[in-house]
């Protein structure tokens, strides 16, 4: 995965909810001070995430997770985002020093 350390990052933070409502719980104080976003909603079934980042500049400045993504399936509750997805998430907040917030878990 990328470089060590970051020589860019976009300041788009990237919102990663299970639908529109938590996106939008999500992104309100952003708009309110005018902070670019994108949020993908993550159905139970899993999504692909978007492209983290090309070459060596990252896509997304922050990431926020809202409801953990969890649903309950026949096993139990978890994540729909996979150990793969997460794997590469925590990858690239170490390569580019992006932060992420958790909320509402």
């Amino acid at each position: 995965m990328g470089p060590n350390i970051a020589s860019s990052c976009d300041s788009t933070v990237l919102i990663l909810a299970r639908d529109d409502t938590g996106i939008a719980a999500g992104s309100a104080g952003l708009k309110g001070y005018g902070i670019p976003f994108q949020g993908l909603a993550i159905p139970q079934a899993g999504a692909p995430l978007p492209e983290l980042f090309s070459g060596s500049k990252g896509n997304f400045g922050a990431i926020i997770i809202f409801d953990a993504i969890a649903y309950e399936y026949t096993d139990g509750w978890r994540s729909a985002v996979t150990t793969e997805q997460w794997d590469a998430i925590h990858k690239y907040q170490l390569a580019f020093g992006v932060r992420m917030v958790r909320i509402n878990e």
